[in-house]
């Protein structure tokens, strides 16, 4: 019989939900923080192609969360400009509701 580990906590830095993608996000003409829309277009605008968005990584509950060092190799590779000290304050001021704030 196989021994089932026991699941692995997710750490706060370790990802990232869709509206984070976005605020993380810069337009690359202005330095501004994308809207979640945006984000949402390149995972439907791009299925199939060479610059798809990343499947996420897991879900907590119906929420679909990336992997923060995923996310940033898919930028850096696509040449998307970001801030992730502009997200790392934000979400230690409390600006991101998250699934278990809602538990």
């Amino acid at each position: 019989m196989n021994a089932v580990s026991p699941p692995k906590p997710i750490t706060e830095d370790e990802f990232l939900t869709l509206p984070e993608i976005a605020f993380m996000s810069r337009n690359p003409r202005t330095n501004e923080s994308l809207q979640r829309g945006s984000v949402e277009q390149w995972r439907v605008r791009n299925r199939g192609t060479d610059r798809e968005f990343l499947k996420p990584d897991d879900h907590i509950g119906a929420m679909p969360i990336w992997r923060l060092s995923r996310v940033l190799a898919w930028m850096d590779a696509q040449n998307r400009p970001y801030d992730v000290e502009a997200w790392r304050e934000r979400r230690a001021a409390g600006g991101f509701r998250r699934h278990q704030d809602l538990l």
